[in-house]
């Protein structure tokens, strides 16, 4: 007997899209089991971090983890070094912020940002 499958909508957003994004990375970072023991030690220690340096930090650490090892993923049908590299942008946004936050130019523009010490 022979199995068909047929992805939903929602899991070709996710394979497509999510997977490679900054939320993404930054979110399953964690639940993810990471066998280099200096990423493994990056992300843990900075799991429960809400600052976005950390959180950067550790999803772009995850990232280079998931693109050293490329090759466990040998799937003809996936393209994951190609959905890493489409949703770049995602980095470069959260980067971008990180870089003007203190930008008195920059932090008119955000709307609803209330500044906490």
């Amino acid at each position: 007997m022979q199995f068909h499958f047929r992805a939903t909508s929602i899991g070709i957003y996710h394979i497509r899209f999510w997977t490679g994004a900054f939320s993404f990375l930054d979110a399953t970072s964690t639940d993810t089991p990471i066998f280099d023991e200096a990423t493994r030690d990056v992300v843990a220690g900075l799991a429960a971090s809400f600052v976005i340096g950390d959180r950067y930090r550790k999803a772009e650490q995850f990232r280079r983890y998931l693109q050293g090892h490329l090759a466990n993923f040998g799937a003809d049908y996936y393209n994951f070094p190609a959905v890493l590299q489409l949703r770049n942008e995602s980095f470069a946004a959260v980067k971008y912020f990180m870089d003007h936050e203190h930008d008195d130019a920059y932090k008119g523009k955000r709307r609803g940002h209330v500044k906490r010490h």
